[in-house]
């Protein structure tokens, strides 16, 4: 008899924390844990080392989860992960995928999504959601632009990146520009919102 699969879910929507269960409730896991925030962990009935599948919202409230999922996928046997999400630019996948997390799902598309994904984790496949699977042409970002993305994330200004970069004004607008047609916006906020998760 295999071991039993035991799943822990870290939402911090309560009606999307049951949805999350009632899709559960046709596999063959046990749900040992729904916890709303990273800080509820502490309060576990079991150990994480003894938790096989985790099903991990990017965004809690005002905190994210890359820290855990960092934590998780360094442990010498890491979980199971689906990262189940509203996040599925292609840099949250290249980031997830750097950190071995082999199931994605995009919460707005289909719950038969997040159902495949957990068939795909109990016979030990990958699976990337719609979402993720979709513009494969878009290029990675280069470190200059990811420093650039990680300084206006913090609210600094062009002046303000030039001086920490070490570059000129039009240097951070060239990379400003660049990032837009990376990620389809015309809008710093929009960039901002579109790059949430990777910064």
């Amino acid at each position: 008899m295999k071991k039993p699969v035991n799943v822990i879910i870290l939402e911090d929507h309560p009606i999307v924390a049951q949805a999350i269960k009632d899709r559960l409730a046709s596999y063959p896991v046990t749900v040992v844990g729904s916890l709303r925030n990273v800080e509820g962990l502490v309060s576990l009935p079991v150990e994480p080392a003894a938790v096989d599948l985790w099903i991990i919202d990017l965004e809690l409230g005002s905190a994210n989860s890359w820290t855990l999922i960092e934590q998780l996928s360094s442990l010498p046997s890491p979980p199971g992960i689906i990262v189940y999400t509203m996040h599925s630019s292609p840099w949250v996948k290249q980031r997830l995928s750097a950190l071995d997390v082999r199931c994605m799902v995009n919460k707005s598309d289909a719950i038969e999504e997040l159902d495949r994904a957990i068939i795909a984790y109990l016979n030990g496949e990958p699976y990337m959601g719609l979402s993720f699977r979709s513009d494969p042409q878009v290029e990675g970002l280069t470190k200059r632009e990811n420093d650039v993305l990680g300084l206006l994330a913090k609210g600094l200004s062009t002046l303000d990146i030039a001086e920490a970069l070490g570059v000129s004004e039009s240097t951070v607008q060239t990379y400003r520009k660049s990032l837009m047609v990376k990620f389809g916006v015309h809008k710093i906020a929009d960039l901002i919102a579109k790059s949430r998760g990777l910064v």
